[in-house]
């Protein structure tokens, strides 16, 4: 009688969480941005609030996680996106970069919404915490 052959193990084929990134300024953005791909997170980019809404659409359901700064330069704020978004999808990670945070804007955030605040200059490491776990 011949032993039994081991089951094979189990793969699993899990994708990369998506994350919209935010951020107007490419020497802020593109350090975010190639240090999240290092960490195995796939990135989209936008530049503005006008960007970031045409992906939002065009991937919502691709997209894990939104990170935006609080000021895009003119027009709508980073803030005015996370919470357009929040409004579609509540359960979403959102997440709130910015330098000028007061701490009456981060309780009602915290109280309002799910959108978590991260006060800049941030670690990357501080980012990558407030992030979905990677599958």
């Amino acid at each position: 009688m011949n032993p039994p052959t081991p089951a094979a193990p189990a793969t699993t084929t899990s994708r990369p969480i998506t994350v919209l990134l935010i951020e107007d300024d490419r020497a802020v953005r593109e350090p975010i941005k190639q240090f999240l791909e290092r960490s195995n997170y796939r990135v989209l980019t936008a530049e503005n609030a006008e960007e970031a809404l045409l992906l939002w659409t065009g991937y919502r359901s691709a997209i894990g996680a939104v990170v935006s700064d609080c000021d895009l330069g003119t027009g709508p704020t980073g803030l005015s996106v996370l919470r357009e978004i929040h409004r579609s999808t509540p359960a979403l990670p959102l997440i709130l970069a910015s330098g000028s945070l007061t701490p009456d804007l981060v309780i009602e955030l915290e109280r309002t919404t799910a959108i978590k605040c991260l006060p800049k200059p941030f670690s990357l490491a501080e980012l990558l915490a407030l992030l979905p776990p990677k599958a």
